[in-house]
Formats: structure tokens, sequence, C-alpha cells
């Protein structure tokens, strides 16, 4: 059986991170990096048009994180990964401030937002600078369960919890609005090959938007090959890219960047199918940056 986009990620992430948590501590320290600029976000909850949730607490996990939840203790592996909590008022209102990213917004609308939630998970980013190996399988199993049972998030919730996807986060402020939970605005990309079967190697598409926004899709499976369901997206048009790709495991190192034709629809606010035809070339990464070079200043005169 061939193997998935997601199998071929799960091996790239246990390649990777396997290397940094072999590195040893006597490496000189590097300086410390600026951290990223933050960023004031707020937002209202909607039960329906007009009808606010009342009280219980977000979490900011990122997106490219969601296979990393299973069905079981899915709002307790929620808060170890998030990067940020609020908690929302009687009037279904939350703000904070947070570092800018692509996040999955969850609501549990039962928890209260004490000073001990309201911190960072220990597994986020925000608290973990270096993975150990411990870590690194955690992770790695809890993608490998997604694959083969499927994601925990199902029409936007998860047991005891709502979910809103694609929470795009820029600074130096985001207002997201009044937002509805429940609400269903999903993308079905099905990505076929030149014959119109659907694709049998890895590929990273994303979803571009009239801003230059990048939405995210749920990693691919075997039980639906082919098939890129991007989640809470706004109505606009968009356009389908291919991002630099890794092989399966097995098939070489080489990088490709898969080439998409239809790539263009418009999202009118229902619930969407859109077919796309990918091919691969060779991708070059020296010949990009080239490729992607600021022209050489004009000489002095």
């Amino acid at each position: 059986m061939k193997r998935t986009a997601q199998t071929a990620a799960i091996a790239s992430f246990l390649a990777l991170a396997s290397l940094g948590a072999a590195q040893t501590a006597a490496k000189p320290a590097a300086t410390p990096a600026k951290p990223p600029e933050l960023t004031k976000v707020s937002g209202r909850l909607m039960l329906e048009k007009d009808v606010p949730t009342t009280g219980g607490t977000v979490f900011f996990v990122f997106q490219k994180r969601i296979s990393e939840i299973p069905a079981d203790g899915s709002l307790e592996r929620v808060r170890e990964m998030a990067e940020a909590v609020a908690g929302v008022d009687k009037e279904g209102s939350f703000t904070l401030e947070m570092a800018p990213g692509n996040f999955l917004l969850v609501y549990d609308p039962f928890t209260d937002p004490t000073p001990e939630v309201l911190k960072p998970g220990p597994d986020s980013q925000a608290v973990v600078k270096k993975l150990t190996r411990e870590q690194i399988q955690k992770r790695i199993d809890l993608m490998k369960q997604t694959n083969e049972k499927g994601l925990a998030v199902v029409d936007g919730a998860l047991p005891g919890g709502f979910v809103i996807e694609n929470r795009l986060v820029r600074p130096p402020i985001t207002e997201f609005g009044d937002m509805i939970l429940g609400e269903i605005n999903t993308v079905k990309v099905t990505a076929k090959d030149q014959a119109g079967k659907p694709i049998d190697f890895p590929a990273d598409l994303k979803l571009r938007g009239k801003n230059g926004d990048i939405y995210e899709s749920h990693p691919t499976s075997l039980l639906e090959p082919g098939v890129y369901l991007f989640a809470d997206v706004a109505p606009q048009r968009y356009d389908v890219i291919g991002r630099p790709t890794k092989p399966e495991p097995g098939a070489g190192e080489q990088m490709y960047m898969p080439l998409v034709k239809d790539a263009a629809f418009i999202y009118e606010g229902k619930p969407l199918e859109h077919s796309v035809v990918v091919t691969r070339e060779v991708y070059d990464e020296e010949a990009e940056a080239r490729k992607n070079a600021p022209p050489p200043a004009a000489p002095k005169r």
C-alpha cells in the first residue's frame, strides 16, 4: 500500500527531531533569538447569530499539530500543547497577546480560566525549547494513531469542546470578530494525477487567499488518498499552491515541487469540493533562492 503524505511527514519529523535530541550539551549556547512580535488578539464566540456563549476558556494550538490530538483525552492534550490561553467573559468575548502564526482555536466551555490554566502548555513551543526523546516518541505515536483512525476533530468539535481552525494571527492587531461555533465552512480539494486518479505520492498543498494568507489542510490519510480538507475558510477567491515536498520514505532524498493545474476557485460560504491536477518537478533549493534573490544594487556614481 502506498504511504501517505502524513506518513512521510512523520518520518521526516522523526529524523529531524532525533537529530536535535542527539546534540550534545557541550555545544556552545546560541544567542537567544528575538521573540516574535506579540499581537493583540480579540474575538467573540457565538452559539448562533446574536447569541454569545458565556464563560470558559480558549486555547490556541498550532494548526499543523492537529494530528497530535487524540479522541481520548483530547482536551487534556490541547492544554498540553497550547501556545496561548485566554478566558471568555459572560458576553463570549476574549482578548490576549500572543505570538503570530496559524492556530486552532479550541473552546472549552467547562474550564475556568484560573492563573494555572492560563499558562502555556508544557508541550508547547512557548515552553519546550528542546525535545526529549520521550516527547518526540509521544508526538510520533499520536500522529500514527491519527493516520490510522482519522482526526479527533470532526465538524468543528472535540469531545467536550469546540474547534475553529485556521485562525491566522498577524501583528500588530488581529480581530476575529464574531465566530459561530460549529459552523461548517470547508473546502475539500481532491488532488488527481493526469489520468484522473487520486495522487499516490506526498504533496504539500495549501490554500492561498487574497491577502496572501496561507491556510493549512487536515493531514491526508489512508482513508481518503489525495484528499485535502481545509476547514473554517472565509468567503473569497483561493488558489491551491504546492510547497517543496520530501518524497515518501525509501524513495530518496530529492525534494520536488508539486505543480497544480486548475488551482483557482471562489468560496462563497457553503461546503465546496474542488479538484486539481497535480504533477511534480525536481526542486532545486539553490536555484530557487537565486531566482527569488533581490536584484543587485545599482553602482554608485
